[in-house]
């Protein structure tokens, strides 16, 4: 193994040195500038929905930690929603926001949540 690690440091160190790249053609050129810009939109697009998850997962945050009987009618949507959403692609995005809000908010003891007192606690 550290034969065949040190043949492929001194292969790739080779090529570094060389340091010629191939000059790409017009035609080349025009599909490269072409696939940047297809990966610029898709970015920019992940960022968009990336803000908009967490934007709506601070606001089920401060709505869970206020906890106005008007949020307690839609907690079932909200519930749903994020079982479709953040908690199930989404949390590629988020990360763990997505499972802090919908457990640590949604289902704490100490919430006046309806569904807090459906999760059994174990202590310990």
């Amino acid at each position: 193994m550290a034969k065949w690690d040190a043949e492929t440091r001194k292969a790739l160190a080779s090529k570094k040195a060389s340091g010629t790249t191939p000059a790409l053609t017009k035609q080349q050129q025009a599909l490269v500038q072409q696939q940047l810009e297809k990966e610029r939109v898709v970015r920019q697009n992940v960022i968009k929905i990336k803000s908009q998850l967490e934007r709506g997962l601070h606001l089920i945050n401060s709505l869970a930690a206020i906890n106005p009987a008007e949020f307690n009618a839609y907690i079932y949507q909200v519930l749903q929603l994020m079982l479709d959403g953040p908690l199930d692609r989404g949390s590629e995005l988020v990360g763990t926001l997505g499972y802090a809000t919908y457990l640590v908010r949604l289902f704490s003891p100490s919430s006046i949540c309806p569904l807090s007192h459906t999760i059994p606690l174990e202590s310990g």
